[in-house]
């Protein structure tokens, strides 16, 4: 995993032994293995300062941090480390935006589509990987645009609906309802390419829903309260009708508290 965070299952655990009183020393193959942001580095170095952990580099000349010298060494080190992680992402955004440019969507495949090996890759291109048609969930997707076109459904019945025909996430599981009305707004299965500033109307992907459908959808949702879904787990008298004098916009809104509260209300 990435060295730009500390949010990593086997540095967590690390962490915690150090804490814990549990390690003398630490052996690292390398500083950038540790941290490669400079402020997440510098309270690892502490952290192990601190609990009397001897910080050792495998691949690097023996620095002792406990010296002047050492600890500026280790320092300039590390923020030549994260130059190079700023560098590689900076590298590797571009990379994204140079194949967005060419029409091809450069991201995660979208549900309804999938990633594969472009087949005809010219040399000098970025689209080495490209979406293509999902077999199974495209025709979901181009199902779910109809109905909701339909105006006859909410986005809650639909997902569900959808979901008992088979639609899934990449992980397998039920869509959520912001997940859903996601798939619902994304130009991306009409034929079109938004990613950062480039807004395309013609990509290089086949649509899975044809554009006066999309338009439909769009106007449906709009009709539905700005995509909003309706649907609760209680149903509280007047709800959705009342609406705060000074602020119009915003209709009132009612809770039960029957777990967290040691006293059990609803308001």
């Amino acid at each position: 995993m990435s060295g730009k965070s500390l949010d990593r299952k086997g540095m967590k655990e690390l962490i915690e032994t150090v804490e814990k009183g549990e390690a003398n020393a630490v052996y690292l193959y390398h500083s950038d293995r540790g941290a490669r942001h400079l402020i997440d580095h510098l309270q690892l170095r502490e952290l192990f300062k601190e609990k009397g952990v001897k910080l050792t580099y495998i691949s690097m000349p023996d620095i002792d941090t406990e010296t002047p010298e050492g600890a500026t060494m280790d320092s300039m080190i590390a923020v030549m480390n994260e130059h190079q992680r700023l560098v590689t992402s900076k590298k590797t955004k571009d990379a994204l935006y140079e194949k967005a440019r060419e029409g091809w969507f450069p991201g995660r495949a979208p549900v309804g589509y999938k990633n594969v090996d472009n087949p005809q890759r010219a040399v000098g291109e970025m689209s080495r990987r490209i979406i293509v048609k999902d077999e199974v969930m495209a025709p979901i997707i181009t199902e779910a645009f109809r109905l909701y076109a339909t105006g006859d459904y909410n986005g809650a019945e639909l997902n569900a609906l959808m979901y008992e025909r088979g639609l899934r996430n990449w992980q397998g599981k039920k869509l959520s309802y912001s997940k859903f009305y996601e798939v619902l707004t994304n130009p991306i299965y009409a034929g079109e390419l938004k990613w950062g500033t480039i807004h395309l109307k013609e990509a290089k992907h086949e649509p899975i829903v044809d554009k006066r459908t999309f338009d439909r959808v769009r106007l449906v949702l709009l009709a539905h309260n700005n995509f909003a879904s309706r649907r609760r787990k209680y149903t509280f008298l007047l709800r959705g009708l009342v609406k705060c004098l000074n602020h119009p916009n915003k209709r009132y809104t009612a809770e039960h508290h029957t777990k967290k509260s040691e006293r059990k209300f609803s308001y």
